[in-house]
């Protein structure tokens, strides 16, 4: 199907030149000198993609841009300028802009920034098509929760799917975000083409360029062959980049190159390899801090963090460990290959009631510790690592003590403040029932 793209650039040279090679593949390019003029031609017709000059008189392009992203939502936009600097870049992304390109630029360049935009069109276009065929929650991803933070998160999961946006996934070690990133990329059209992650932290920086880009063979010492990187690896699928914070300063100004210009070479060689994977994110660190500090970059951040994705911890949707206990019970029953056992009520209570700051990965390797170490088919007290349970055993003694009723109200109106009044998160943490917490708080007249 033609595409139609939109050219506004005050300089009617360019405007030709531009709208001749974007014709030759068939698109149909409309041309304006004039931004003002084309908000009103945007009111009239169907636009796949817009591409405008940064600077022009009585609107400057940022202005346009921003216009368009409240506007039209749907319109995939690129920013091009003479007059370009990194803080102009990051605010063309900031208005919503999904390229930059700085003026003069090769023609065949511009051919294929277009296509990877209209490919994102596409996809933006077909979102609705595609997520009435997923069938339901369940099968979208093997995450496991009935809370509404889970909830929320597969329902942003399935819009996400459909598009190229770039995502980054923020949560903390063992939230499951690599399960989140297999999840869009097993229910995107991307689904039949590889999907290859790699853990930046844990490979040193010495060697991670070549794990990245791949080498020539010899390359360097110990390059004895010739080896393709994680970026060829993943052609036509998803790229996976895990704990991106840790990434080196001079390998983010690489990963942005490859991010720009859709094309990387393999250390030692000389060939143009084309990008074709689709980028997801994943990092336990605050980025916008690492920025703010100097030690991650703007542009970057910017780029990767089209679609922010933030998983919660497992201590605060405290409602679906209940679901993740009997799930990773089944699981390791059936691979150890023995009959479902049972927990004693004393142990599902501390289980329920611990706080889990190694997420839903601590949880598993509890329960298959549990499960591998049980001698009987009833998991009892003994069974529970001590570490679990002496913390348990202390946060339940925090309201069993004899506090003065002023020193008690203090607790609980503290615990209220920490889980945002949340009474069932409350009461857990101060291991009492709901009930109790709610008639304390009669008493004490908390609001």
């Amino acid at each position: 199907m033609n595409k139609n793209i939109l050219l506004v650039d005050d300089q009617p040279n360019m405007l030709k030149v531009l709208s001749t090679v974007l014709k030759k593949d068939g698109n149909i390019v409309h041309c304006s000198d004039n931004p003002k003029k084309a908000l009103t031609f945007l009111d009239s017709k169907t636009i796949n993609l817009l591409i405008t000059d940064l600077k022009m008189p009585e609107m400057d392009g940022l202005e346009l841009l921003k216009i368009v992203r409240e506007k039209y939502p749907d319109i995939v936009t690129i920013m091009i300028t003479a007059h370009g600097t990194i803080e102009t870049a990051v605010e063309a992304m900031k208005m919503g802009a999904c390229d930059y390109l700085l003026k003069p630029f090769d023609m065949d360049e511009i051919k294929l920034r277009v296509n990877t935009a209209l490919n994102t069109a596409e996809f933006k276009r077909h979102e609705i098509r595609i997520t009435s065929n997923i069938k339901n929650e369940n099968d979208f991803n093997k995450l496991i929760g009935d809370s509404k933070s889970m909830k929320e998160i597969v329902s942003l999961m399935k819009r996400v799917a459909v598009t190229d946006s770039s995502v980054l996934i923020i949560g903390e070690t063992g939230t499951g975000k690599e399960l989140i990133a297999r999840g869009i990329h097993d229910f995107s059209t991307r689904k039949n083409e590889p999907f290859i992650a790699i853990n930046c932290a844990a490979i040193p920086e010495n060697l991670l360029e070549s794990e990245l880009f791949g080498h020539e063979k010899g390359a360097f010492t110990g390059a004895i062959e010739k080896r393709k990187g994680r970026f060829e690896l993943a052609s036509g699928g998803t790229l996976f980049l895990d704990e991106i914070a840790d990434m080196s300063f001079s390998m983010q100004v690489k990963l942005l190159r490859v991010l720009q210009e859709k094309t990387f070479e393999r250390i030692g060689g000389n060939e143009k390899i084309l990008f074709t994977a689709r980028v997801i994110c994943a990092t336990n660190k605050n980025l916008e801090t690492f920025v703010n500090n100097g030690n991650f970059r703007e542009d970057l951040y910017y780029r990767i963090n089209v679609i922010p994705i933030e998983v919660p911890p497992l201590r605060e949707h405290k409602e679906d460990i209940d679901m993740l206990i009997n799930h990773f019970t089944i699981h390791f029953c059936k691979k150890f290959n023995r009959p479902i056992i049972n927990f004693t009520p004393e142990v599902n209570e501390i289980l329920l009631k611990y706080n889990w700051p190694g997420n839903i990965r601590e949880l598993e390797n509890t329960i298959e510790r549990i499960l591998v170490l049980a001698d009987n088919n009833k998991i009892e007290l003994k069974d529970v690592p001590e570490k679990i349970k002496n913390k348990y055993n202390n946060i339940k003694k925090i309201l069993l003590k004899n506090f003065s009723q002023g020193r008690e109200k203090e607790i609980i109106i503290n615990y209220l403040k920490k889980f945002n009044n949340n009474r069932v998160h409350t009461a857990n943490a101060l291991g009492i029932n709901r009930r109790t917490l709610s008639n304390k708080m009669k008493i004490y007249q908390i609001d």
